[in-house]
């Protein structure tokens, strides 16, 4: 028999345990139809994954960004059954308002399966990023929210299903969360300085080609505790080509001693401090298998259990900055007294910017390339890994 007691106990269960869930999965991309499991093939460019879809019987080519929402070329979108969400005033995805429409797509093919009621931004997508992958969209977290992703870089192979012991994983669980509408999985990592020890937060950043990230407010607090103690820090700008160009701030290249991730370590490297969340990239994710469970909320990573990086200092780290190709941030003392962050890069290995194809300028090597800078006065320097040189 229920007494009042009981009904108000259920009633204040049924308020917390629907406060506690997340409202979000609304927005994701959903799978109908009896279990499956399939696998794609993807290439590795630059650090990056390229996946095939299929919309309508055409093949389309498409970045795999666990760090983003769906994202689909005003090209590619408009010819196709679309629906416009602009009367949702309560998403909030993790990219700039300026010139984006939101909408849903009714189905996209995928590993042979299709993907229902797929929401994402629809934009111009005439940038250097694209243009050098040739890319027509993004499938962003939101679209795998109701699936199992496996990754196996080593084999170039992505398995995706809805039933897990398909996947025959054998290492423990790890819990992820998910941030706002469009998932990006965010999972604790763990950094080490001798006794040291310390968390941090990181977005599963499939879309970030490099090892990791700092949020900055987590840099200041382990350099304040001395969990951090190797770094430079200058004044520069640092943006990607689908979010707004940022002011000036100031970063941080730190030394990181020990990173563990799942069972993984990964010691000795310099990583770069950001504004945004902290994050893991392509660089490190690409050394084993990475399993994102996005109905039960678990990822896997199975790897190696140590690997030294000892990557170098660059001299500097190149930015587009209304549509330039600027020093962006300056990591060498010396560098510094000659150049500004805002210098324009006209040459890249003695041959005009303007004649590089895009993803030339994509996958730049500091250690490999001599660029020419172009000084406010007008002069030029000529700066390489081992010299600088006015002219």
């Amino acid at each position: 028999m229920l007494t009042k007691k009981n009904i108000l106990f259920i009633f204040l269960f049924c308020v917390f345990y629907s406060f506690s869930q997340p409202h979000t999965k609304k927005y994701a991309s959903t799978v109908q139809g009896d279990p499956f499991f399939t696998s794609v093939d993807f290439e590795l460019v630059d650090n990056l994954i390229i996946v095939p879809v299929a919309i309508d019987n055409i093949k389309y080519r498409f970045l795999l960004d666990t760090g983003a929402i769906n994202l689909f070329s005003s090209k590619l979108a408009y010819p196709y059954q679309i629906e416009n969400l602009e009367e949702e005033k309560d998403l909030k995805f993790d990219i700039d308002n300026n010139n984006n429409t939101l909408i849903k797509m009714s189905r996209i093919v995928f590993g042979g399966v299709a993907f229902q009621n797929n929401i994402g931004v629809v934009r111009e997508m005439h940038n250097n990023l694209f243009d050098c992958y040739q890319l027509d969209g993004i499938l962003g977290s939101n679209f795998f929210g109701n699936v199992i992703l496996q990754i196996d870089y080593p084999q170039r192979k992505i398995y995706i299903t809805n039933v897990f012991k398909k996947l025959k994983i054998k290492s423990k669980s790890q819990r992820v969360k998910y941030i706002d509408n469009q998932r990006s999985p965010l999972i604790d990592i763990t950094l080490q300085n001798n006794k040291r020890i310390s968390k941090d937060q990181a977005i599963i950043d499939t879309g970030f080609n490099g090892i990791y990230e700092i949020n900055i407010e987590k840099f200041s607090f382990f350099s304040r505790t001395n969990l951090l103690t190797q770094f430079i820090s200058t004044d520069g700008i640092s943006s990607t080509e689908l979010i707004n160009n940022k002011d000036k701030k100031t970063y941080h290249l730190v030394k990181v001693p020990t990173l563990k991730m799942d069972q993984f370590t990964l010691t000795n490297f310099y990583a770069k401090s950001t504004y945004d969340y902290s994050k893991i990239g392509n660089d490190l994710l690409k050394r084993g298998k990475l399993t994102i469970d996005f109905i039960a909320g678990q990822y896997f990573f199975e790897t190696l259990e140590l690997e030294d990086i000892q990557n170098k200092i660059p001299l500097l780290s190149p930015t587009f900055y209304q549509n330039k190709l600027i020093a962006g941030i300056i990591w060498d003392e010396e560098l510094r007294t000659k150049i500004d962050f805002d210098d324009q890069i006209i040459k890249i290995n003695h041959l005009p910017v303007n004649k590089k194809e895009p993803c030339e300028l994509f996958s730049l090597k500091n250690e490999n390339s001599t660029f020419t800078v172009l000084k406010k006065d007008r002069t030029t320097i000529e700066i390489s890994s081992a010299k600088y040189t006015s002219f």
